[in-house]
């Protein structure tokens, strides 16, 4: 169980610094570190509603947010799309 928890802690680390950084780049510190939040406590609101198994502890939630946000900004901000 130890390894599991190592690797999961690694990836999402690693996602959180890339995703993120191009995120605080593009749209600064503040609406990144929302970004963040705001899915942390929205998962952890929705496995508290749905799986009612405890308080949960984990920042996949977070990196899920920043993940749909870095999408969005792509699919906003494409330089092949006509104006």
């Amino acid at each position: 169980m130890y390894d599991f928890r190592f690797w999961h802690l690694l990836v999402t680390v690693g996602i959180q610094i890339i995703f993120g950084f191009g995120l605080e780049m593009g749209h600064g510190w503040t609406c990144a570190a929302s970004i963040y939040i705001d899915g942390i406590i929205g998962g952890s609101l929705m496995v508290m509603v749905f799986t009612q198994q405890g308080l949960p502890y984990h920042s996949s939630a977070g990196v899920f947010a920043l993940i749909a946000a870095h999408f969005g900004t792509l699919i906003l901000v494409n330089p092949r799309k006509s104006i």
